[in-house]
This record gives C-alpha cells, structure tokens and sequence, in this order.
C-alpha cells in the first residue's frame, strides 16, 4: 500500500471518528436514533403479541369446541345408560335370608301384594345390591325381559303401600343427583318422584308439573 492511500484512509477514518464524535454529542441524533430503536423493538413486540393474541383466539376456540364435543359425548352417555336402566326396577324392604332365591322372593310378592302374575323368564336378573350389612336388607335388583312387563310392575307399585316393601326406579348416577337435589330444594313444600324415568316435581298448592332433567331445573323451579 502506498504512503498516499495509507495517508487517504487515515484522513477518512479521522473525519468519520469526527463525524460520529459530532453526532454522539447531538442531542437531536440521540433523540432520532432512540426514538428509531424503540418503534423497531415496539413494532417487533406488538407483532409477537398479535401473534400471540391469535394463537390464544385458537386455542380457546378448539377448547370451546372440545367442550361442546365431551357435552355431547357425555349427553350420549347418559341417554345410553338411562336406556339400559329402563327396564330395572329396585325393591326395598324385602327381607334378606343366606339361602334365599331372590327371582322367586319377587315373584312372591307380585302375585300376593300386587295381583301380578309374571313367570319366571319375564325376570332377566334378579340379586342384591349394596354391601352386604348385617341386620339390614339390601334392595333387590329386578330387570325385566321387557318394559312392558317393568311398567305393569310399577304402575301397580301403590298396591304396596303399608307392606314394607318400596320400589322405585333405577336412576343414573346424574339422575340421582337431580333428584335429591330436588328433594332438598322442595323439602316439605310439595313432593318428588319419578315416572317411566322422568323426574318430576310439584310445590304444594300448584296445579303444574315440573319436569328434571338437569341441576339448572332444579335451581329454576
């Protein structure tokens, strides 16, 4: 490199070293070079956080979506179970013996207290449910072939009255909660039941039913 140019990029690098000096010392410069960074590092955020914004839109959305699809699922669940239940009735109160044929218990006491011949074959199962507790009679679990045969059954279930002996419907785990719920809420102020598996409420006084499917029937009635 020749002495000339050698001296040609000292001067260039002393008058740049000036200018930057010059400019450092420019409140203006400072100014412009601060307001310049933080417009780039806002844009960079607000962008990001946009981004972020949508991301969060979707994924509340898909989660919504879950929601609605699980709701419909268990709805399903439900329906599925209260079918399989129909056909079930529960008997309370009849006494419990170790070497007791439970078919031939209920067959008893459907032709004696209620007048009801059914045969033997019209009773898909028939047993016990519930730990077993000494000195307390488990409730027996009828399923009929039919629910025909179930509803003849329970239509005549007042014929039991003053025997001791109770039966009601096999409700779903949420149908048991709709039900005590509605008895807690109705208390002594009117009744509730079941019918054919609906649930049904009735305030002392008031000529209208009120049909339960759900918690939030209970808290409107």
């Amino acid at each position: 490199m020749s002495r000339s140019t050698r001296k040609g990029e000292d001067e260039l690098h002393s008058t740049i070293k000036s200018v930057v000096i010059k400019l450092c010392n420019s409140e203006e410069f400072i100014n412009s070079i601060t307001a310049s960074i933080t417009e780039t590092i806002t844009q960079k955020f607000n962008k990001e956080i946009e981004n972020l914004r949508r991301e969060n839109k979707e994924l509340v959305k898909k989660v919504q979506n879950q929601d609605i699809l699980l709701q419909s699922l268990a709805e399903k669940e439900e329906k599925h179970e209260q079918h399989l239940r129909s056909r079930n009735i529960r008997f309370y109160g009849v006494k419990e013996d170790g070497n007791e044929n439970c078919a031939a218990a209920i067959q008893e006491i459907l032709s004696s207290k209620m007048n009801i011949d059914i045969e033997s074959w019209h009773l898909d199962s028939c047993y016990r449910v519930g730990k077993y507790v000494r000195d307390k009679n488990r409730p027996i679990m009828v399923r009929f072939s039919t629910l025909f045969h179930k509803n003849i059954v329970y239509q005549n279930k007042k014929k039991l009255k003053s025997t001791g002996v109770i039966v009601k419907e096999d409700l779903t785990v949420e149908q048991m909660k709709v039900f005590k719920a509605a008895i807690a809420k109705v208390a002594n102020n009117g009744r509730v039941w079941t019918n054919f598996g609906n649930i049904f409420a009735k305030f002392n006084g008031e000529n209208d039913l009120i049909k339960l499917k759900c918690f939030d029937d209970v808290h409107n009635m």
